[in-house]
């Protein structure tokens, strides 16, 4: 993760195909993040008008296990990143990409950044 000293707020989905949607076809502002199951995706893209790009952080570990530049994607597409990733995590497979420690999110979705509505 790239910035890593940004303050998140996170939204949180039980429909992965929602979450998908919603990364892939909406432009988020830089302290938006997702989680789906032990997943979050934090917003690690340079500016709104720039790629989406989205950090990857396994709850359990704590640790950054992938790197999605969403724009790039489908929602199709993002979801096979996502169920590979799950199905890693399930197997204890992923690989650790980064060690630092995950940045911090507000469960509550108190904070917002300036260009938050």
């Amino acid at each position: 993760m790239i910035h890593g000293n940004r303050k998140f707020s996170v939204k949180e989905y039980e429909n992965l195909d929602e979450m998908c949607e919603a990364i892939t076809s909406t432009t988020w502002c830089l302290c938006n993040s997702f989680r789906y199951k032990d997943l979050v995706f934090f917003n690690d893209s340079f500016s709104e008008d720039g790629a989406g790009e989205y950090a990857v952080y396994d709850i359990r570990s704590g640790k950054q296990i992938e790197s999605i530049t969403a724009s790039w994607c489908t929602a199709e597409s993002f979801k096979k990143h996502v169920l590979d990733l799950l199905q890693q995590q399930e197997k204890g497979e992923f690989f650790i990409i980064m060690s630092t420690k995950m940045p911090k999110w507000d469960p509550y979705k108190k904070h917002h950044c300036h260009l938050c509505a």
